[in-house]
């Protein structure tokens, strides 16, 4: 197997072996110095893997990571710097427990609120459920309001158990980022030149995604789900009471539709993107959702809510895996190994 390089002089291409990545040599037309790329930062499945490792199998895709919104610049102190990042990935490994417990509650809490959602829009409907389907005591409207009233709440205590494992990770990897803008430490780093480069250009994007965007998609998903379940029911239903579940779905629905038109502000609001198509540079918004779908139409409601998820889920882990991958080859020169993931 071999890599692809193109100098940056003659824009000459060629292809090495896979045991040069990270090395210098020279370019075969010009003469001029290169640095073969890692094939671990052109390719999908190695920066999932690193993401994974990085965050030590430990945190969800739904999980905001607070990263400053510009690449930290190098430390004036490298000592100092590598002490924060010692201290950064040991408050990673206290705060791990705590960050899996949290999101092992949110599995029974998330399902929990979007039943009860569901069954106060279908009751206020003047549709007819059974109690248990929704884990309900009673089927009235109150109950299920109260039940979500308290789903939502125990969601929002979850936040504190969040934050320290969400505030070390940014930390690691913000601080790996800015040792690798010293050229003393991108020299002793394998490829350090070229991650370097790679780092500063995708960056703003990973952040913004990690800060900004990420945050929205509990609220997208549990609308989506809402919508989902509502039109479940309609469907079970067949021809009994319509007009309710018409009402129904419509209340969902424009719900799905007010989270939908938010984060298509919140990408619209940002031009840094490393995307490209045919035709140039492509914004988050052309990339995740170019177009609203019409609010009357549930299918095509939850099928931009799911281009939205997974094009954002994809997009943010692939980008911080990059990140991470520059991340661990600098913890690796200043004899930092890979963090390790929870005991199965």
């Amino acid at each position: 197997m071999s890599i692809a390089v193109e100098c940056p002089s003659c824009r000459g291409s060629f292809r090495v072996a896979y045991g040069h990545a990270g090395r210098r040599g020279r370019c075969p037309k010009c003469q001029e110095e290169v640095v073969v790329p890692s094939p671990a930062e052109a390719t999908g499945p190695q920066a999932v893997e690193a993401f994974d490792r990085f965050f030590m199998d430990s945190i969800s895709l739904i999980q905001p990571l607070p990263l400053p919104p510009e690449l930290p610049v190098a430390p004036a102190d490298l000592k100092a710097a590598k002490a924060e990042l010692i201290d950064a990935r040991r408050d990673m490994e206290v705060a791990q427990e705590a960050n899996l417990a949290a999101l092992g509650r949110l599995n029974v809490l998330a399902p929990r609120a979007v039943k009860a959602e569901a069954a106060a829009l279908l009751l206020r409907s003047g549709v007819r459920i059974a109690p248990a389907e929704f884990d309900l005591r009673e089927a009235t409207p109150l109950a299920a309001e109260a039940a979500l009233a308290a789903a939502k709440e125990g969601i929002r205590r979850l936040e504190s158990a969040f934050e320290p494992f969400q505030e070390a990770a940014a930390r690691r990897l913000a601080i790996a980022l800015a040792l690798l803008q010293d050229d003393r430490v991108a020299e002793r780093v394998a490829g350090g030149p070229t991650r370097r480069s790679g780092s500063r250009t995708i960056y703003p994007t990973a952040a913004y995604l990690a800060r900004q965007v990420v945050e929205s998609q509990s609220g997208l998903m549990h609308a989506n789900q809402v919508v989902a379940q509502v039109a479940l029911m309609a469907v079970q239903a067949k021809a009994k009471a319509l007009e309710s579940f018409g009402e129904a779905a419509a209340k969902s629905c424009r719900a799905l539709g007010d989270r939908l038109a938010a984060i298509r502000r919140t990408l619209a609001a940002t031009d840094h993107s490393p995307l490209l198509d045919a035709d140039g540079p492509l914004t988050l918004e052309q990339h995740l959702l170019p177009v609203m779908p019409p609010l009357d139409s549930p299918i095509q409601l939850m099928q931009a809510a799911d281009q939205v998820l997974d094009g954002v889920t994809d997009l943010h882990r692939h980008l911080i895996g990059r990140l991470a991958i520059a991340a661990e080859e600098v913890e690796k020169v200043l004899g930092l190994g890979p963090l390790k993931p929870p005991a199965s």
